[in-house]
C-alpha cells in the first residue's frame, strides 16, 4: 500500500511511510500478473495469482475485513446530564486480521493499479457532528469509529487516503507485517454530546465505519472494509447514580518491583462512592462488580490492560469491598449480586448511599517487570 496519507491536511507520521513502502512492495508484485507498463485507467479487482517473480498471492478476502466488535454490556444506564466530550462506554477492543506470510497478505488488497488521485475514505455512518463523531439516533450520545488502533497511534473516522502514484495498490490495515505493526486493533466508543440523554436503543444496524474508494474509475469489487457494532446497546434511566463519580477512579502510588516481590507496599487504596438514588428505600442498594479483564486463579483480581513496552508484566490489580457493619475490606465477589453493602448517609430510609471500595497490587506471576499499570470493572447498583 504505497500512498502518502492525510486526514484533514496533516500528513501522518514518518514512522508509517516505511511501512507503506513495504506494502507498496509487496502489492506491487501481487498486480504484476496483470502490469501493464503504461498507467491504468482504473483500479483493477485482485483475483489472487503469481507474480513475474514467481511469488503467489491470494485474492483480496472481503469477508476477513468485515470486523465485527462487541459491546461490553447490552443494556446500559445513564443519567441524563453528563459533560460534553465524557466517554460513556466502549466495546471491546477488537484485533485487525492477521495475514502471517507473504502470501496471505494480498488478502488485505482489494484493488491494484488505480490512477493518480484515487481516493480511499473511512466514514462513519450518520451525521457527522464534529470532533470525529456521528449520531447514533438515541438523543445524547454520540460514536467515535477507528480505521485502526495501534500502540502508539489511533485514527478515527473520518479518514482520508489519497493516490499519488500511476498505478497505487489500496491495502487495508493487518496484523503480520514489521512495518504495518503486530497489535493493530480497532473499536467504537460511545461519547455525550452535551444534549440531554433520552433512553433508547442503538441500533447495531446503523452504527458502523466502512472504507469507500473514489476516483478509481468504475469498478465492482467485493465488499471493502469495515467496522461495525455486533449487537444493539439499549440506553435505560437510572435508578440511582454515583453523585461523585472522581471517585471511579482509583490512582494507586507507585511502587518498586523489588517490594512487590517481597509482599510489600500492598496496602489498599481506598475510595468512597456517594450513591443517590431517585427515591428514599430502608435497604441499601445491591451492588455488582463485573470484571473486563480478570486473572483465573486469583479472587477478584483484574489483569493489566495496558500493553506495549511501557506496560507492567506480572502484576494484577485486586479489588476490595468494606463490609459497611465491620468496616473491614474482603475480596470482592465478582460477577455476583451482593446486597448490604450500603451505609445510609442520611438515615432510614435514605436516598443516599455510601459504598466503599478498595485496590491493591498483587504479583500473579513468577516474574515481574516494572511500567504502567491499568484495569477495570463494571458497577452495578439496582435499586431495591
Amino acid at each position: 500500500m504505497r500512498r502518502i496519507m492525510t486526514r484533514r491536511g496533516y500528513g501522518l507520521p514518518s514512522r508509517f511511510r516505511q511501512g507503506w513502502r513495504y506494502a507498496w512492495h509487496i502489492c506491487a508484485l501481487l498486480a504484476g500478473f496483470a502490469w501493464s507498463s503504461s498507467a491504468q485507467a482504473a483500479c483493477q479487482q485482485n483475483p489472487g495469482g503469481t507474480a513475474p517473480s514467481g511469488q503467489a498471492y491470494d485474492r483480496y478476502n472481503s469477508t476477513l475485513f468485515q470486523v465485527a466488535v462487541r459491546p461490553q454490556q447490552t443494556t446500559i444506564a445513564l443519567p441524563p446530564r453528563v459533560t460534553a466530550g465524557e466517554l460513556l462506554f466502549s466495546t471491546q477492543e477488537t484485533p485487525l486480521p492477521f495475514l502471517g506470510d507473504t502470501r496471505s497478505q494480498g488478502q488485505a488488497a482489494p484493488v491494484y493499479g488505480c490512477p493518480a488521485g484515487t481516493i480511499e475514505r473511512f466514514d462513519g455512518n450518520g451525521a457527522l457532528m464534529g470532533n470525529n463523531l456521528y449520531a447514533t439516533g438515541v438523543p445524547g450520545i454520540g460514536y467515535r469509529v477507528y480505521y485502526y488502533i495501534s500502540d502508539t497511534d489511533s485514527r478515527p473516522a473520518p479518514v482520508e487516503y489519497a493516490n499519488p502514484y500511476k498505478a497505487g495498490v489500496m491495502v487495508f490495515p493487518f496484523n503480520g507485517a514489521h512495518q504495518l505493526g503486530t497489535n493493530l486493533r480497532t473499536r467504537i466508543d460511545f461519547i455525550a454530546t452535551g444534549d440531554a440523554i433520552v433512553p433508547g436503543t442503538i441500533s447495531a444496524g446503523s452504527i458502523f465505519g466502512r472504507a469507500s474508494l473514489t476516483g478509481g474509475g468504475a469498478i465492482s469489487t467485493a465488499p471493502l472494509y469495515r467496522v461495525f457494532l455486533a449487537e444493539s446497546i439499549r440506553i435505560t434511566p437510572p435508578t440511582c447514580s454515583v453523585s461523585n463519580s472522581a471517585a471511579l477512579t482509583v490512582q494507586l502510588p507507585g511502587l518498586p518491583v523489588h517490594m512487590l516481590q517481597r509482599g510489600e507496599g500492598m496496602g489498599i487504596t481506598t475510595a468512597n462512592l456517594e450513591l443517590a438514588c431517585s427515591s428514599p428505600s430502608d435497604v441499601s442498594p445491591s451492588i455488582k462488580i463485573t470484571p473486563t479483564n480478570p486473572v483465573t486463579g486469583y479472587p477478584a483480581t483484574l489483569s493489566n490492560l495496558e500493553t506495549g513496552s511501557q506496560s507492567a508484566r506480572g502484576v494484577g490489580i485486586q479489588v476490595w469491598l468494606a463490609d459497611p457493619v465491620t468496616g473491614q475490606y474482603r475480596h470482592a465477589r465478582f460477577g455476583e449480586v451482593e446486597n448490604g453493602m450500603g451505609a445510609s448517609l442520611e438515615g432510614l430510609p435514605s436516598s443516599r448511599w455510601l459504598f466503599r471500595v478498595g485496590a491493591s497490587y498483587l504479583q500473579v506471576e513468577p516474574t515481574v517487570t516494572a511500567g504502567k499499570v491499568r484495569a477495570g470493572a463494571v458497577l452495578t447498583f439496582t435499586y431495591n
